[in-house]
């Protein structure tokens, strides 16, 4: 299992995925805002969604888990 993590304080702008949706290598996962630039979380692997921690418009801390790959 892969946990992507969020690299820096945001709010999740936008969800590009489902859970059980497969997801290629630097795909675009989630959309994070930060300091008013959107920034594309990618999909550091090949893989199935099997979990998304996170809804539209929450405020995350650097560090907290976003989804979760199989």
């Amino acid at each position: 299992m892969t946990d992507i993590k969020a690299e820096w304080p945001g709010v999740v702008s936008e969800i590009k995925v489902n859970v059980g949706d497969t997801v290629a290598e630097d795909q675009e996962i989630i959309i994070l805002e930060s300091m008013k630039m959107l920034t594309p979380i990618l999909s550091p692997t090949n893989g199935t969604v099997s979990e998304i921690a996170v809804e539209q418009g929450q405020y995350v801390d650097e560090g907290t888990t976003l989804a979760k790959l199989d």
